[in-house]
């Protein structure tokens, strides 16, 4: 295995992510939920685990999606050579329609990835084609990312069903913060932003309030 790769979590919360170049100590402990093995074609031939890390950050835990194939990891070992840096849009070489993308990606299917190894190495696929080649098409059998080709397996297929149709899905309100060092792989971690209400809750809200109007003004043509 040339290196392994791995993947993220969205429960930061507060961890005070800032951009800029601050000195960022990063643990590497596993796989949160299991991984699985790919067959890449591009940016190199071979096979990698892929899957979320559970990561230290600073001592605070974490999980992480890899965004970085050239480079390696090693559990159990900490490095001092990671910075952090907020990703907006055009800045550490992610576009505002990759942050888009991976918005959509973590709203619908971060849930349903940590049930399973193969749901996780499907998010870790899903994250390495949208770093790769989000301001195009999304496509496991072509471009800067590409699988092995003839290879298929649960993670895949289901990478690939997420991917179709992911530009049609809802974009949930995420930040994502790079964990970027020029000697190790870099990490992608995803937040929601909080203080927001999920579509579903906004409507019952709605629907609440609307009932409630209804009911006082019976009471007042009663009165």
């Amino acid at each position: 295995m040339r290196f392994l790769s791995k993947c993220l979590a969205a429960g930061l919360l507060s961890l005070g992510l800032a951009s800029g170049a601050q000195a960022t100590s990063v643990s590497f402990t596993g796989f949160s939920s299991g991984s699985a093995t790919v067959q890449l074609a591009t940016p190199w031939a071979g096979s990698v685990s892929a899957g979320e890390f559970n990561v230290s950050v600073d001592g605070m835990p974490l999980t992480t999606f890899c965004i970085d194939l050239m480079q390696s990891i090693t559990f159990g070992q900490t490095y001092t050579s990671y910075y952090k840096a907020a990703l907006t849009g055009l800045n550490e070489g992610v576009s505002a329609l990759q942050l888009g993308r991976f918005s959509r990606l973590y709203e619908n299917y971060l849930g349903v990835a940590r049930s399973s190894a193969d749901g996780s190495a499907a998010f870790q696929t899903a994250v390495w084609e949208i770093i790769n080649d989000g301001n195009g098409n999304l496509n496991l059998a072509a471009g800067n990312f590409s699988l092995a080709s003839g290879f298929s397996s649960a993670s895949s297929n289901l990478a690939q069903t997420w991917l179709a149709g992911l530009d049609g899905k809802a974009a949930g309100n995420w930040n994502f913060t790079k964990l970027g060092s020029p000697t190790q792989q870099d990490q992608l971690v995803g937040q929601r932003v909080p203080g927001q209400v999920p579509l579903p809750a906004t409507l019952g809200l709605l629907a609440i309030g609307v009932v409630g109007l209804g009911l006082a003004r019976r009471r007042s043509d009663r009165t």
